[in-house]
């Protein structure tokens, strides 16, 4: 487990993880931590349209606004908490408007403050132990412990890809049965199931990519996972037909 002391305490710390993130998706990584922060705390509807808004690289001039009303709402609601989960959302918002390059930018290290943010927001001081909090926490340092995802994610299309091919994997591959009651939108979202175990499947997720990346087609990738299946973890059986059909949706 990473230092969590360090990284809320040393700004620099936060620099690091961030800067690790490719700089064309950083946006999507601060969406996706604040997707993954939604599952505990309080829907706010202004920080639920920045994330659509990060979902479309075309909409993301409109950040600066949301960043507004996301200011806003801190001020008209201050009795909400987590107050550093609207704080982390505002420098999300910022992240994203300077992403395109316009001038004046917001502040250029705002991304710095994400990774002590969304830590802060994701521990309920009413269950330290919170299980949602070390999804948080795996996608705050998903290229930290992933070198192989800085090479796979450059551009936000390839990151909704891998979300979308984790889902499947998740929801639908699960080979040893892992995802308890949690239900797929479709879209790369998740909702349910045991978040201890969330994120099994997010190495065989970036195998996937690899695959996808260069060009493979459904047999192959099929073949890959009922490899991994019995090669790999050990499984006595053999799911070809059922791979395929995951190789189809995977590829659709």
């Amino acid at each position: 487990m990473e230092n969590l002391d360090k990284t809320i305490n040393d700004v620099f710390e936060g620099k690091r993880i961030f800067e690790n993130v490719p700089q064309e998706v950083q946006p999507c990584w601060g969406a996706f931590i604040l997707e993954r922060l939604a599952l505990i705390v309080s829907v706010v509807p202004e920080i639920d349209e920045l994330v659509r808004i990060v979902h479309e690289k075309e909409k993301w001039e409109r950040a600066s606004d949301q960043f507004a009303k996301i200011r806003h709402f801190l001020s008209d609601h201050p009795q909400y908490q987590p107050q550093n989960y609207l704080r982390l959302a505002e420098k999300v918002a910022k992240i994203t408007y300077n992403a395109i390059g316009c001038l004046p930018p917001f502040d250029l290290n705002s991304g710095w403050h994400i990774p002590k943010l969304a830590i802060l927001s994701s521990f309920d001081p009413r269950d330290e132990n919170s299980h949602y909090a070390s999804m948080v926490i795996s996608a705050i340092f998903m290229f930290e412990r992933r070198a192989e995802l800085r090479n796979l994610l450059q551009t936000p299309e390839d990151f909704q890809r891998y979300r979308f091919v984790d889902a499947i994997l998740y929801n639908e591959w699960d080979p040893i049965g892992i995802n308890g009651r949690g239900t797929w939108q479709g879209d790369g979202d998740w909702n349910g199931g045991d978040a201890n175990w969330r994120d099994e499947y997010q190495s065989y997720a970036a195998d996937v990519m690899r695959l996808y990346q260069s060009g493979t087609n459904v047999e192959a990738l099929a073949k890959f996972l009922c490899e991994t299946e019995t090669e790999t973890m050990g499984l006595s059986r053999n799911r070809m037909d059922f791979c395929r059909d995951v190789a189809q949706k995977i590829l659709q």
